[in-house]
């Protein structure tokens, strides 16, 4: 099991390094760049790859996870960069906007809930849980923005524009595969900020109860 300052440097790693990806992605995206944001997406392709071959060879920091759930829901949010991004960068799709905007939102995302992670992980529970909860439904919000109505909106976009330009064959199956796997753990990853929402406000409403001063969230429950 890792412990907090182990939990905490790797929150911030994938922090930066998720900012940076989306950050070139949008920049792009802004920019009308497509080749800046294809820089973006392989730095995260990169990432996934590797992070993939970790988690199915029982690598770090994946050693020491006991949750098959979580190890499952990390591979259905791997699978689709995986596949999805070789497949529209062959067509040369890279250049539309929805698919683009599906890119750097749920990347870009993503380092917005490390870094709030990493953030709350510096908290003391028992003094400071009024700012954990702020900087969780901080996370909680861009989350529900982006990996539900951003990704909803430009997913469904992309897959009809793909679908009038090549009809319902193969690609518009791999597409909507993807976006169901997205989909699923992005609803895995709402349950447990809930869950982890519900749980530390009742600490903060029964402050007696609670002995624990930092939050150890084992690395089985990292969102």
């Amino acid at each position: 099991m890792k412990t907090l300052e182990e939990e905490c440097v790797i929150s911030l790693a994938l922090a930066v390094h998720h900012l940076i990806s989306g950050g070139l992605m949008l920049l792009g995206y802004l920019k009308g760049d497509p080749e800046l944001w294809v820089r973006g997406v392989t730095i995260e392709l990169g990432y996934e790859i590797v992070d993939t071959y970790a988690l199915i060879a029982s690598g770090y920091p994946y050693s020491h996870m006991s949750s098959r759930r979580l190890k499952v829901a990390t591979l259905m949010h791997h699978l689709p960069t995986l596949f999805l991004v070789p497949f529209m960068l062959g067509f040369g799709y890279h250049a539309n906007p929805s698919f683009q905007r599906v890119g750097w939102s749920l990347i870009g995302a993503g380092g917005v809930s490390f870094l709030c992670e990493s953030v709350k992980k510096t908290r003391n529970l028992k003094t400071e849980i009024g700012s954990w909860i702020v900087i969780h439904m901080s996370s909680l919000i861009v989350m529900v923005l982006v990996r539900f109505v951003v990704f909803f909106r430009s997913s469904s976009e992309t897959i009809e524009m793909i679908q009038s330009r090549h009809g319902s064959g193969l690609l518009v199956y791999v597409l909507t595969t993807g976006a169901l796997m997205m989909l699923l753990f992005n609803l895995f990853l709402l349950a447990t900020y809930l869950q982890k929402l519900q749980r530390h406000t009742r600490r903060l409403w029964n402050p007696s109860k609670s002995e624990c001063m930092v939050d150890n969230v084992s690395a089985a429950k990292r969102p």
